[in-house]
């Protein structure tokens, strides 16, 4: 999915400005911010913007006035890639633990190793079976399948590590 990203410019001297634009940015389909000492960049898919929206937001926004912004077109990317290759790097806690992705290489021996990696959750099943009993067709099966959201699953790799989890119980959405 292509993004638009924004780098919204503000003077104010509370800490909360940015949360509370975040917040409004949010009601009308931005996805994800970032506050930096420029300012808030905020992310939304091309299809959802609106510049008409987003101007009346702005004017109506009561804490600061005179919010200007730059805009920048984003081509569709695997951002989970992105960031793994750019950000996530092993945390070893205390020498005992190590946890880890499943791309990284030369990961230290420790008692305790967890592995986080994405995972497909039960929609997939779901269409599988609805395909296999021939409720939805081939285009549909793969419209479902497109990416969504992210899941990740934790691992844990050692005998050490697995009789350190004690089952609670089961949580029902």
């Amino acid at each position: 999915m292509d993004y638009l990203e924004f780098l919204f410019f503000y003077d104010a001297e509370n800490a909360f400005i940015g949360d509370l634009l975040a917040a409004e940015l949010a009601e009308i389909g931005f996805e994800s911010f970032l506050e930096d000492e420029q300012g808030l960049k905020a992310y939304i898919p091309v299809e959802k913007w609106d510049e008409k929206v987003l101007k009346e937001k702005l004017a109506f926004f009561p804490f600061v006035s005179g919010i200007t912004y730059s805009q920048t077109y984003v081509k569709s990317q695997n951002w989970n890639e992105e960031w793994e290759k750019n950000y996530f790097q092993p945390i070893v806690i205390g020498g005992d633990c190590v946890i880890h992705s499943t791309f990284h290489k030369d990961i230290p021996d420790a008692k305790y190793d967890i592995v986080i990696g994405p995972v497909a959750n039960d929609d997939i099943a779901l269409l599988f079976r609805q395909y296999a009993e021939n409720l939805i067709t081939l285009e549909m099966l793969a419209r479902g399948m497109e990416f969504r959201h992210l899941n990740s699953q934790f691992s844990f790799h050692t005998e050490k590590a697995l009789q350190t989890l004690k089952f609670r119980g089961i949580i029902y959405e």
